[in-house]
């Protein structure tokens, strides 16, 4: 398990160093910090990418299926 930064990861998915920092701040995609430094593991990042939470999917749907209603 190689530890990447922010910077790295950030190549890594094509996207902006502070865009990384953002989601690991949500908790989005897991992170460590070490002191004021971030530090990612690429394979559970991927693994979060594509997991969906049930109870989300459940609430998009539903909020869907009202909005078609009206």
């Amino acid at each position: 398990m190689a530890l990447l930064t922010s910077k790295q990861l950030a190549a890594e998915l094509s996207m902006q160093p502070k865009q990384v920092r953002r989601l690991a701040l949500t908790g989005k995609i897991p992170a460590m910090r070490f002191n004021s430094e971030w530090r990612f593991d690429l394979d559970a990042v991927r693994k979060a990418a594509t997991y969906t939470d049930p109870i989300s999917a459940d609430a998009t749907r539903t909020a869907r299926q009202l909005w078609r209603r009206r």
